[in-house]
């Protein structure tokens, strides 16, 4: 049996600085859980990888507005795997829209995430 990750390790980086907003912290778990809960829904682990035992790990950056729009992508470290990275690549078009960050969070405009996307046969991460 194989189990497929999407880590719970977001980092969110801001396109400007947010100030004068004390749960800011709170507000970027509470995005983050939402993000996770929700990219779940849409992963998935390409069979030919599965039964090659073929395993990585790749990141990718993307960009959302204030709706949970995806701006835009990148897949900014690869897997070394064509098929685990097109899998990742596929999962966050088909999750679109995304959950909506909390307002607060979108004072200074879209915000970027770098995620990490862990294929693992055996659950390990």
């Amino acid at each position: 049996m194989f189990r497929f990750f999407l880590t719970t390790v977001f980092t969110l980086v801001f396109l400007g600085a947010i100030s004068g907003c004390s749960s800011t912290a709170e507000q970027e778990k509470t995005l983050s859980a939402g993000l996770v809960t929700h990219l779940n829904k849409f992963k998935s682990y390409p069979i030919a990888s599965q039964l090659a035992g073929v395993e990585g790990t790749n990141q990718l950056r993307f960009t959302i507005d204030g709706d949970g729009n995806i701006v835009s992508y990148e897949l900014v470290h690869s897997s070394g795997n064509a098929d685990l990275d097109a899998a990742t690549l596929g999962l966050i078009r088909r999750a679109q829209p995304l959950p909506k960050p909390p307002a607060n969070l979108m004072k200074n405009g879209p915000i970027t995430i770098t995620a990490p996307f862990i294929y693992s046969l055996d659950g390990n991460i």
